[in-house]
């Protein structure tokens, strides 16, 4: 089964700890998406925004994808814990396959919080890594953290 990361996950180490099995697939992008941080915990990511997907056509957001087994994708459930759930969706690969995966949305959307600088480096960091494009680089670029 493919997996679909667009924040923490994006990162290689949180997600072998995470998901031990899985294996990077390639980057790709859920279309007609955007990506809000409509979460907050505290306690979790310095207490700024968590991350999250929001219907809005004509949008995108990039991210990794990953194969991940049966029991990976249990642990990844109890990593992103309750205020999120499953959602199965259609990525398009960089090279134009398209694959099912599944990925997590916020459950109750809360308006938006501005993320930690920790965090949001994740996403800037997998960016640059994976050469997203120009676009969304500069729309990570954009964002307001809360420090």
């Amino acid at each position: 089964m493919y997996y679909f990361a667009y924040g923490s996950n994006m990162n290689k180490e949180l997600m072998l700890k995470r998901a031990p099995d899985s294996r990077f697939y390639g980057k790709g992008v859920l279309k007609d998406y955007s990506l809000g941080f409509t979460i907050y915990e505290e306690g979790r990511w310095s207490g700024g925004g968590c991350a999250d997907v929001i219907y809005r056509p004509g949008e995108e957001v990039w991210g990794l994808a990953y194969t991940v087994s049966p029991s990976d994708a249990e642990k990844l459930d109890l990593a992103e814990g309750e205020p999120y759930r499953r959602i199965n969706k259609t990525i398009e690969m960089d090279g134009g396959e398209r694959i099912e995966a599944f990925l997590y949305e916020v459950i109750d959307k809360m308006p938006h919080r501005n993320p930690s600088v920790q965090y949001l480096n994740i996403f800037k960091r997998a960016a640059e890594k994976h050469q997203f494009p120009e676009a969304y680089k500069n729309f990570l670029g954009a964002i307001k953290t809360i420090d």
